[in-house]
């Protein structure tokens, strides 16, 4: 026979184990919704205090140490196992969850602490990405590289919110019920993508333009609302469709969301994909715009779909003949090896071009004239002097990269429309650009600045044909401009390029050498 066989002292310290660090668990999870004022936990013995709960914790883990450490500590991890079965099976219980009360608390004390704190650090930026999503009557993504493109930034350990809108009756069943099925199918494609983030389906009857301007406005709370919006570049839109697009990044733009556009995106790797050795992401940097080019790259390097084999191309533009090539290539070096970015660089020039204007705002003569005059007006207060001249100095968001990095000064000698006599200096045939105008019904375009588009189309298909994925500045969009010809110009840019995705920054830094 089994020499315990009958012998209760030889199980008793078990049970009693047991039985203490249960009372334990319990007296903790008092401990817990009392500090945290839960009002879900009121309990009827009149002198209840926290301090008793915490006391009854110490006590009956002292107790079961004291009795048998070896077999406490057993004890300890079997409960641990138990627990964390009961989580991944996902099991139901009745009773509440004490740590999840625990971790509320926690978000909404620092939510509120970073609240209270405005004071803005490169250091600190977090790509807290509202992502549109375009669904089919089925509820399915038409773009689903939105969600894999967003997937492969969770590098930058920032908030994802994904949300799609679309025509429908909120006082219709039938469109509520549609809301719920597209909601369960994006939760499916994000775990697909292994997207850590919230999801949004918003039925609406409003212009469509007015409807993302909420969106970016309402998601998300406090300082975790979006800082970026992220979309679909709408291909072949002209009329109405193309004016509503451009109408929406312009409120975009002055909400102050960093703007992302894809385009293409059909062969984009999703999260199962691998980019073997030769593969590149290739960065076609005109403007500064706080650095945004280049940070968004370095996020999708380190993540395990670009990590084995994608390298970082720096293709930076020359926009002026006084630019020097080598100046500007050994600038952008030194600053990728002090931000430790590791990127080849490369020189383009498109001096002959109106590239630089077209990237960027150009401030004009009677901003410079108010400038002049509310300056002049602070001459009497010196303490207000600095402050009216800061805010009206130019940023380097708007400076093109010679301009920030060989030191070069910024004037309107950097043109912001090239003049007929720029056509006569760029190699690209009249024939090229009439044919591309009439292709994309950019009819009232500027000829100079379609000659740009066309010759930058030439040069990106000339080193990057075979990238991965091509990122660049996002144009301007000119309050004069007609929404075809900005449509036009940008397709006309990018034509043959598979995946290219279009950044403008919100005109904060976002990499800096400092820490």
């Amino acid at each position: 026979s089994l020499p315990v066989a009958g012998n209760l002292d030889f199980i008793t310290p078990i049970i009693t184990l047991f039985f203490l660090l249960m009372y334990a668990g319990v007296n903790f999870s008092c401990f817990i919704l009392s500090i945290l004022k839960a009002p879900g936990f009121r309990p009827s013995f009149k002198y209840f205090h926290w301090s008793t709960s915490l006391f009854g914790t110490v006590w009956c883990i002292g107790l079961g140490l004291v009795i048998s450490w070896y077999v406490t500590l057993v004890a300890m991890f079997l409960f641990m196992l138990l627990y964390l079965y009961i989580r991944t099976q996902g099991a139901v219980k009745d009773w509440g969850d004490a740590l999840r009360g625990l971790r509320y608390g926690i978000a909404r004390d620092e939510l509120l602490a970073l609240a209270v704190k405005d004071n803005f650090h490169a250091k600190n930026w977090r790509p807290q990405m509202l992502v549109l999503v375009d669904i089919d009557e089925n509820g399915n993504p038409l773009k689903p590289s939105l969600i894999s493109f967003v997937g492969q930034l969770k590098k930058g350990r920032g908030l994802t919110m994904v949300a799609s809108i679309f025509k429908g009756d909120v006082l219709d069943p039938e469109t509520c019920e549609r809301a719920r099925d597209a909601y369960a199918i994006l939760k499916l494609h994000m775990k697909e993508e292994e997207v850590p983030g919230f999801v949004e389906v918003i039925p609406t009857n409003a212009p469509m333009s007015e409807a993302v301007w909420g969106a970016a406005i309402h998601s998300g709370l406090g300082p975790l609302s979006p800082n970026a919006v992220l979309m679909a570049w709408p291909d072949g839109a002209s009329g109405k469709r193309a004016e509503e697009f451009v109408t929406t990044l312009k409120g975009l733009t002055n909400l102050n969301k960093a703007i992302f556009l894809m385009k293409g995106g059909e062969t984009h790797p999703c999260v199962d994909d691998r980019v073997t050795e030769g593969g590149t992401i290739d960065v076609w940097w005109v403007v500064h715009d706080g650095g945004l080019l280049l940070l968004t790259p370095f996020l999708l390097s380190r993540h395990k779909v670009w990590r084995a084999g994608a390298k970082v191309r720096l293709f930076a533009v020359l926009t002026d003949a006084k630019e020097n090539p080598l100046q500007v290539q050994k600038a952008l070096q030194k600053h990728l090896a002090d931000v430790r970015i590791e990127a080849s660089v490369t020189t383009v020039d498109l001096s002959d071009t109106s590239i630089a204007g077209d990237m960027r705002q150009v401030y004009s003569k009677t901003a410079d004239m108010q400038a002049r005059r509310e300056l002049l007006r602070n001459l009497d207060n010196p303490s207000t002097l600095s402050q009216a001249a800061g805010r009206h100095a130019e940023p380097s968001s708007h400076k093109t990269i010679a301009e920030v990095f060989s030191g070069m000064g910024m004037g309107l000698s950097q043109r912001a429309i090239a003049n007929e006599s720029d056509i006569a200096k760029s190699p690209i045939q009249a024939a090229e650009v009439k044919e591309a105008r009439t292709k994309y019904n950019a009819k009232n375009l500027d000829e100079a600045r379609m000659t740009t588009a066309v010759a930058f189309n030439k040069l990106v298909l000339k080193h990057s044909k075979d990238a991965k994925l091509v990122v660049t500045n996002l144009p301007l969009m000119r309050s004069v401009e007609y929404a075809t010809d900005f449509v036009g110009y940008v397709e006309t840019m990018l034509e043959g390029v598979d995946n290219a995705v279009m950044i403008r920054g919100a005109g904060k830094e976002v990499v800096t050498t400092y820490g």
